[in-house]
């Protein structure tokens, strides 16, 4: 599922920016397939990074969603613009921006704004990497066993 879509890349990058980057050469124009390449494979990135704290496919409230589609759209610029040959100092911050926003999200730094579910008022708090599992053996002395004494 991908979190982003080519018009969202125009609006986030602009028209100038998406067509400098995915233009093919032997059509002289735009290549539609290259940029939903970049953004599946993008989206499948944030899943990779998202998936160790929340269910996927990932249920956005508004908030939530806004920020997932930029860094989608930032890691798939920098896909495409690496690819192109056309990478700039603000596509390669941008992309470490969203990087680092994901790798927080997966160390529990950050949280994602999850939509409710319809079956509750809230979202389920998200599951904690660190959380604590107790385990033990089975019970050894119980009223059974210490019977007569």
């Amino acid at each position: 599922m991908s979190y982003a879509t080519p018009s969202d890349l125009d609006r986030v990058w602009g028209i100038a920016q998406i067509d400098l980057v995915s233009i093919d050469a032997s059509l002289g124009r735009r290549d539609d397939n290259k940029i939903a390449a970049a953004l599946d494979d993008a989206s499948a990135q944030v899943d990779s990074y998202c998936a160790r704290r929340y269910p996927l496919p990932l249920t956005l409230s508004d908030p939530g969603l806004r920020l997932v589609t930029g860094s989608v759209c930032d890691i798939a610029v920098a896909r495409l613009a690496t690819s192109a040959g056309r990478m700039t100092e603000i596509i390669q911050t941008r992309h470490d921006q969203a990087m680092t926003w994901l790798r927080d999200i997966a160390a529990g730094k950050a949280d994602l704004p999850l939509a409710a579910s319809a079956g509750s008022a809230a979202a389920a708090p998200p599951i904690s990497p660190n959380e604590a599992v107790l385990e033990a053996d089975e019970r050894f002395f119980s009223r059974t066993t210490l019977r007569g004494y």
